[in-house]
């Protein structure tokens, strides 16, 4: 038909272009034929139009008969999180990212300070513990401040207001978002029993353990998985908004990129495609968060014989803020060295700290895996190894990151993590192309190295697709692209 139409149509060129036009009777024999043949084509566009509506929404309704699923996974993460066995009340309900944040008040504006004391003093409502002025002692400016925030509506606050106060009382106590955050420190460790009760409370209350909900969780990725990748709509809806692009997945290239890794048939070799594209990416992951791993090697191998205990670290901040009290209230000139030792108290509590919970998780037949899981479970020990590992990151990146690595560790595709060990001085490198040697597979040492990795992911991933797409039910891979086409001719003739 479209031959036809074209000759046609250069039939009627010619016609037109032959057909004089210099008397006025001429000019109105060829504006009359100019419009019958502008008639004539208009109804082959209006027919071929209409074709290709009707051919499109028959596609549209073969992939619509698929039942729609949708996966949500915050309700386990959330609970996941609490029943976390390696971390405790502290992490768990998020204290040390809102005191972390005060800590840190001087890369933060007033409003973000106000919304992590907010979070503080709904962290200690949740646990049964309704804080007031009375219960800050670091100085007066902050009995003051707290009791102008626990006044207002969090959601409906005047912040103009909250500036006037607290800049009133900023100029006389410059350390006032310090003395807040020491604050919460000190209550919270007074009344470490009572949120260690709730999160014991949330486990015996919980119908299933961590185990299980692991399991369930994996469950769910794989189901989720197989969904998407046997869905004819999710693979015709990702080449029409161009996630995937039909030029990759001509034949030429599938063949060209087939020929690169292996030998024969590429569907023969579809379970190993599928497991290789697995652990390229647990791989590439692998190897961005392998500082985790070698700092916590470290840590492992120059652990000292001599007990770690924080405790006595926290006996000692205790007797300084006693001792701060009695300073305040005598009015000495002292105060400001106390807490100065205090701060310093703390943030050698907390090198204690994390070095007592690293050593009581891991040991030197722990797992890659038990590693990411420790540094996830510990959010300002994973910013502490980020920043060690690149001063220049900025906290977003840092918080887009641990979601990453919180991701992987989750996955239940994971294998070589999952099993070799932290210390075992492996060349993980090796071990994953000598795994696929086995298979034939011609995969090099430059095909994993850092600047060639993506590249190696994406064409393995093409293959991937490429057998699921024909095995799609519904479509192939001839009906995506007669449909892509179609979708795009129908939006020029708009």
């Amino acid at each position: 038909m479209k031959n036809e139409i074209l000759k046609k149509i250069e039939i009627s060129n010619e016609i037109l272009s032959i057909m004089p036009r210099s008397t006025e009777d001429e000019k109105r024999l060829f504006i009359n034929e100019s419009k019958k043949t502008y008639a004539e084509y208009n109804l082959y566009k209006i027919q071929i139009i209409n074709e290709l509506k009707q051919r499109k929404t028959h596609i549209e309704s073969i992939v619509k008969e698929e039942p729609y699923q949708e996966y949500n996974f915050e309700d386990i993460i959330c609970k996941m999180k609490l029943l976390n066995t390696i971390n405790t009340s502290y992490e768990k309900l998020r204290l040390d990212k809102s005191l972390l944040g005060l800590k840190k008040f001087y890369k933060s504006n007033l409003v973000d300070v106000n919304n992590y004391i907010f979070d503080t003093l709904e962290i200690f409502r949740k646990v049964g513990i309704i804080l007031s002025e009375k219960d800050f002692f670091y100085d007066e400016s902050v009995k003051l401040y707290i009791s102008e925030l626990v006044s207002v509506d969090r959601s409906n606050y005047i912040i103009d207001n909250i500036k006037i106060k607290f800049e009133q009382l900023y100029w006389k106590a410059p350390k006032i978002i310090t003395y807040i955050q020491l604050n919460f420190k000190s209550v919270y460790f007074k009344n470490i029993k009572i949120f260690n009760k709730y999160i014991d409370k949330i486990h015996k209350e919980s119908d299933k353990k961590i185990e299980d909900l692991n399991n369930e969780y994996g469950c769910k990725v794989i189901e989720r998985d197989n969904y998407f990748n046997s869905s004819s709509k999710y693979f015709l809806e990702s080449f029409v908004n161009e996630k995937l692009s039909l030029k990759d997945y001509t034949n030429e290239n599938i063949r060209k990129i087939s020929s690169q890794f292996f030998d024969g048939d590429v569907f023969l070799k579809e379970k190993t495609i599928i497991s290789l594209e697995k652990t390229l990416s647990e791989y590439k992951t692998y190897i961005k968060f392998n500082f985790i791993v070698e700092e916590i090697r470290k840590e492992i191998l120059g652990k000292s014989k001599e007990k770690i205990n924080s405790g006595s670290k926290l006996k000692e901040i205790s007797k300084l803020e006693k001792q701060l009290i009695r300073a305040i209230k005598k009015k000495e000139s002292l105060k400001d060295e106390i807490v100065e030792k205090i701060i310093i108290a703390y943030d050698e509590y907390d090198e204690l700290y994390f070095k007592e919970k690293l050593f009581g998780y891991m040991n030197n037949k722990s797992k890659i895996i038990d590693a990411f899981k420790f540094a996830i479970s510990y959010y300002e020990y994973f910013i502490k190894l980020s920043k060690k590992n690149d001063e220049d990151i900025t906290i977003d990146e840092i918080n887009d990151n641990l979601k990453e690595l919180e991701m992987f560790v989750r996955s239940p595709y994971n294998m070589f993590i999952n099993n070799l060990e932290i210390l075992g001085g492996y060349d993980v490198a090796l071990i994953v192309l000598d795994r696929y040697k086995l298979e034939n597979i011609n995969i090099t040492k430059e095909d994993i190295e850092k600047d060639a990795l993506d590249t190696a992911i994406k064409n393995i991933s093409l293959l991937c697709n490429y057998y699921k797409i024909a095995k799609l039910e519904k479509i192939d891979l001839s009906k995506i692209i007669e449909y892509y086409k179609i979708n795009n001719l129908l939006k020029k003739v708009k």
